[in-house]
């Protein structure tokens, strides 16, 4: 007795805790998703738990087949489940979370001795596929697995609480027995800066592109310059966060299929961003060299002979990529390959790529989104191992003062002209405007990175912008009241033997109003079918998303006299000049230029 009672007594201690005393996880609830306007994006709702206490489980083969129908399991994987394990130790198998309240109530039916059902909740995304790569979406366990419910899972998790102390027989907690609890932290609420009724214009105008135009995908993101606000951000095709995967066992290509929707390319694909590139090179020329280089000219014969290399312009008719003399005014207008590499010559390999850097092409965009990437290119003065030789080739630098030889995400792009529509200064984009802890909300501020060019070169190249979309190759981007301002961009998509591939990136990116820009808008649409100019696929889809923002926001007209171009289409009207200075924007060059193919 005296061995049975002070000897072990530890041990028979710890064995009749085995069997008394539980632990009981008390869930935090996850924190919300919701817009700038406080519209829910991604909420917890009612759902319930199935689980089986399997040493109550009498018939294991016959629980299993009233079961596995239900939850759609294999029955034999069930079986297994249901099995108490060594000694029957075994007390709780939870068979499914966040089941529907109807499937609950299915379960409680059946009437199944060791099965029960619990209370639980679940992720809904009540919007269902409207941000889909942006928001993401959890696991079973309410687990972040894609996007911001990834990246931010700490914020929204919380902390669970636990209950520990002695059960009778049916596992309820007996008075008085309590030996430890604490209280669960709720998890944060995120109040992003995406506002809805954008991001589902946004979602539409992309989707119905990418169809209409037979496309691989897209990616529209719209963005405030002034304090980097990500107010849109979509992908196509997509997917619905609510049910991500198709139900059932999957093939390992059907599983690489769904997982492809879930990535979002906005911040994690690289592309070459085409004619668009030549906003930056002018930016970079005009700060380099002063605005005097605004009155010097080039020509372009639609050939052009350099490093070894023959260089084209746009191929299509009338002129066949032949714009003649050229201020840099006119090469942007025109979307001139030729002019912009001559133009890129005046202040080379060194200084392009200085403001490459300065306008954060080589770094993350640290957006608070997840997959980020950053451009690849090696700096004028790095090994080259392709062409064992120190620095940029000729071609690779002309390549990249037009935007080919150079990859960068689309979020990049539209920061880098965020900060040319903000007076030079590039402000850090972002998601998440506010976080809420009960009743504290902490306000995300904005962050100036750094002053990339003068705010009288940024006044000149938004200038040449708007010349670009009253009468270049951005026409479609004009909107009735409003002065635009933007570039359009046809790049080839580079494959194993370089460019000999047919397809293509087409894009545009916008801004609006010129006079005071509160929208910079990208629309990237990859590999088209048939027609693939930035001009006819892309702008479009800005000039409509325009269109829209500057009645959703209020926006007061800045330029009444002009005309939208679907107007000009229809009445075949001439194209309406404004003088640049009506709206606030430094004056244009006067020398005139010569109308070109659709970039």
């Amino acid at each position: 007795m005296f061995y049975l009672q002070t000897i072990r007594h530890s041990y028979f201690v710890a064995q009749a805790d085995a069997v008394r005393v539980n632990k009981n996880i008390l869930p935090a609830s996850r924190g919300q998703l919701v817009d700038r306007n406080g519209d829910v994006l991604a909420i917890n709702v009612p759902a319930k738990e199935i689980y089986a206490d399997p040493r109550d489980v009498q018939d294991r083969a016959a629980v299993a087949a009233s079961l596995a129908p239900l939850l759609g399991m294999d029955q034999t994987l069930l079986e297994q489940k249901l099995d108490p394990g060594p000694n029957k130790r075994r007390r709780y198998v939870s068979l499914m979370r966040h089941a529907s309240l109807e499937l609950g109530n299915q379960v409680k039916d059946l009437r199944l001795r060791g099965i029960g059902v619990g209370p639980d909740t679940r992720r809904s995304y009540p919007n269902g596929s409207l941000a889909a790569q942006m928001l993401g979406f959890t696991d079973r366990d309410s687990n972040g697995v894609e996007g911001l419910e990834h990246s931010q899972d700490k914020l929204l998790s919380g902390r669970d609480g636990l209950l520990v102390g002695e059960v009778d027989p049916v596992g309820r907690f007996l008075p008085g027995t309590i030996r430890r609890q604490t209280e669960p932290v709720n998890g944060a609420d995120l109040v992003l800066t995406i506002d809805k009724s954008l991001q589902h214009a946004a979602d539409t105008e992309l989707a119905a592109a990418v169809k209409a135009h037979n496309a691989k995908s897209g990616v529209v993101i719209i963005l405030d310059p002034r304090n980097g606000e990500i107010l849109a951000l979509s992908n196509a095709p997509t997917f619905d966060p609510n049910s991500p995967k198709p139900p059932g066992p999957l093939t390992q290509a059907q599983g690489l299929a769904a997982s492809a929707l879930w990535r979002n390319g906005a911040v994690s694909d690289l592309y070459e961003p085409g004619s668009t590139m030549k906003t930056i090179t002018s930016a970079a020329v005009v700060q380099t060299k002063g605005l005097g280089v605004m009155n010097d000219y080039v020509t372009c014969n639609a050939v052009w002979q350099y490093g070894g290399h023959t260089i084209h312009c746009a191929q299509d008719p009338p002129y066949y990529g032949h714009h003649g003399t050229e201020n840099l005014r006119g090469v942007l207008k025109e979307s001139c390959n030729i002019g912009m590499a001559q133009f890129g010559l005046k202040i080379g390999p060194d200084n392009l790529y200085k403001y490459l850097q300065a306008f954060g092409f080589m770094d993350y965009a640290h957006s608070g989104l997840p997959g980020e990437q950053k451009s690849w290119l090696k700096s004028p003065d790095e090994f080259n191992k392709y062409t064992g030789s120190v620095g940029w080739s000729k071609i690779q630098f002309a390549n990249i003062t037009f935007g080919q030889g150079v990859a960068v995400t689309p979020l990049q792009m539209a920061t880098a002209y965020g900060a040319i529509a903000n007076h030079g200064v590039m402000m850090r984009p972002h998601i998440i405007k506010a976080t809420r802890k009960g009743e504290e909300e902490t306000q995300v501020q904005p962050e100036a990175i750094r002053q990339v060019v003068d705010p009288q070169t940024a006044e000149t190249v938004c200038s040449m912008l708007g010349t670009v979309v009253q009468e270049g190759t951005g026409k479609p981007a004009q909107i009735a009241g409003f002065s635009v301002g933007g570039k359009t961009g046809s790049a080839q998509v580079a494959g194993p033997h370089g460019y000999r591939d047919p397809r293509y990136v087409a894009s545009f990116i916008g801004m609006v109003p010129l006079s005071k820009p509160r929208l910079v808008i990208l629309c990237a649409v990859f590999e088209p079918q048939g027609v693939h100019w930035g001009a006819a696929v892309a702008a479009p889809v800005v000039h409509n998303l325009a269109k829209m923002a500057v009645l959703e926001m209020h926006l007061t007209p800045d330029a009444p006299d002009l005309v939208d171009w679907a107007d000009h289409k229809k009445k075949k009207l001439p194209p309406t000049h404004v003088s640049i200075d009506t709206i606030g924007i430094a004056a244009p060059a006067t020398k005139p230029t010569i109308s070109a193919p659709v970039d």
